[in-house]
């Protein structure tokens, strides 16, 4: 699983593909878990908001941001808007990221948020879940061995 700890805001963020939606048809939606704890509270839900053909995706993503190499785009995103991933920066051997959580895989409750944006739209009073973490190397490693596994636990059905 992905998972991340963030010690400074004492956040902790966990991201597994536990099966394909459908299992019994040629579908592409994965059910993704997704599990937030910050501070006491606790976010747990599974939805199916990934698609097989996004796994190769994040892979390169996080891959270029292992080689200190900029991926493609800063960000990462799928079809279904509820999770988008987003490069902040490199300091110190450290890589910077954000997770932006909404829709069905928003949790139910707010954190301090040290991102720097500015994100209060003043008619609709909406702030996105946004959570950042600091990744090491170690990170890396796990992060891209998870995403391998899957990939080949969940590879692409459809006939094309």
């Amino acid at each position: 699983m992905l998972k991340f700890i963030s010690n400074r805001d004492n956040i902790h963020f966990e991201c597994e593909i536990v099966g394909y939606q459908f299992p019994e048809i040629a579908d592409e939606w994965c059910l993704l878990r997704i599990k937030v704890i910050y501070s006491d509270q606790v976010f747990e839900k599974i939805d199916p908001t990934l698609e097989t053909m996004d796994l190769p995706k994040l892979h390169h993503w996080f891959s270029a941001l292992a080689n200190n190499t900029l991926p493609y785009s800063s960000h990462v995103w799928f079809t279904e808007p509820c999770i988008n991933f987003s490069f902040n920066g490199y300091r110190d051997g450290l890589v910077y990221i954000s997770i932006e959580l909404a829709y069905e895989l928003e949790p139910n409750f707010k954190i301090d948020s040290h991102t720097g944006y500015d994100t209060q739209d003043e008619e609709n009073q909406y702030e996105p879940f946004i959570i950042s973490f600091a990744l090491a190397p170690d990170d890396f490693k796990a992060t891209l061995e998870y995403l391998d596994q899957v990939m080949e636990q969940y590879p692409k059905r459809r006939l094309t």
